[in-house]
């Protein structure tokens, strides 16, 4: 949808531009915005939302569920490459004077704000039906296949949990789970969620029944596989042209309108060497890896989660075959959430 207006400061009496104004002054209007939303794309949804969620679990689960534990096989898919991949990006991209901090307007303040936006969100609001409610009324072709994908993963946790555990005091009783829960609620109590379930992680005393272990689980692996994958394999068909959606401004918005003139437009846009390393960045961070392992692909889990991964399999075939059948439909195919198009885990 075309913005009706953009004000780009936050005083009353600040410039508010339409798209009845100078055609640069629009354009600029609409690239600053566009700018601040990526930024926040990046910081706030694809790294904080997916990467450091996920990462602490990981970390939790290395040090204190054993090697044979089932929930570590649960987990496995959707971990799989996370702290590897997390190292490199705190070496190289979100460190300072790292790529993302010499190539966003919020570079020098990345880390502060990515601790902020904790305090904006829950670990309930990781949940599929959380997530798509704002596009409630809206024809989202990702709200639509991400919820199929929810419902197998949430049908695949629950015959699992419940293939594990025989009542809600053996979850209770298993104390190698109880100590991957509350490591990880402390590692994100660190990153600024609070331990009382409203404004951050729920359960901090441990997890209490199945039901709630299963749903912890649904939100962990939909975070490190559907979640991600409609967060980052679209970043270069949206951010991979410059004029139109530059990840950094450089030129203070105008103070009056009709001043800025094409000229002013292109110096506010990033120099050309720039716009080179971030269209190949964000190039690479939207593609595949090489031996890229796909949602439900991992192989199948020893002993009791081998029935449950092999229903798992079998729904995420159909849920491929409903997807392929929108998209014969739709007037533009989305692909970001069929089965075979989703690796298991935060990988890039």
């Amino acid at each position: 949808p075309m913005p009706l207006a953009i004000q780009l400061d936050r005083r009353p009496d600040a410039l508010v531009f339409t798209p009845r104004d100078d055609a640069h002054d629009w354009a600029y209007a609409k690239a600053v915005f566009v700018s601040a939303t990526i930024q926040h794309h990046e910081i706030g949804l694809h790294y904080t939302q997916t990467h450091a969620v996920m990462e602490v679990f990981a970390v939790a689960a290395r040090r204190c569920l054993s090697t044979i534990h089932p929930v570590t096989h649960l987990l496995r898919p959707a971990t799989m490459y996370t702290i590897g991949v997390n190292t490199q990006a705190r070496s190289a991209l979100i460190n300072p004077n790292g790529f993302l901090h010499n190539t966003m307007n919020i570079g020098p303040r990345l880390l502060e704000y990515a601790q902020a936006n904790y305090g904006h969100w829950s670990f309930d609001d990781l949940a599929q039906p959380e997530q798509v409610r704002g596009l409630a009324g809206i024809d989202s072709p990702y709200a639509e296949d991400s919820a199929l994908l929810w419902q197998a993963i949430t049908n695949y946790t629950e015959r699992a949990v419940n293939n594990i555990y025989e009542s809600d005091a053996a979850v209770v009783a298993d104390w190698e789970l109880r100590s991957w829960w509350l490591t990880s609620c402390r590692g994100h109590a660190c990153a600024g969620w609070k331990l009382d379930g409203a404004n951050g992680l729920p359960f901090p005393d441990g997890i209490p029944t199945r039901r709630d272990l299963s749903a912890v689980l649904s939100k962990l692996l939909w975070t490190g596989s559907a979640r991600h994958a409609g967060i980052n394999f679209g970043q270069y068909q949206w951010f991979g042209f410059i004029p139109r959606s530059p990840p950094s401004t450089f030129r203070a918005t105008p103070d009056s309108k009709g001043s800025l003139g094409e000229k002013g437009f292109i110096q506010a846009l990033p120099n050309l060497r720039l716009s080179g390393y971030w269209m190949t960045a964000v190039k690479q961070l939207a593609s595949f890896d090489n031996g890229e392992v796909f949602l439900g692909e991992a192989g199948v889990p020893p002993g009791v989660l081998e029935g449950p991964h092999l229903l798992f399999k079998q729904e995420l075939r159909v849920v491929q075959q409903q997807i392929a059948s929108r998209n014969s439909s739709r007037l533009h195919p989305y692909f970001r959430q069929l089965p075979s198009m989703v690796p298991g885990s935060v990988s890039t």
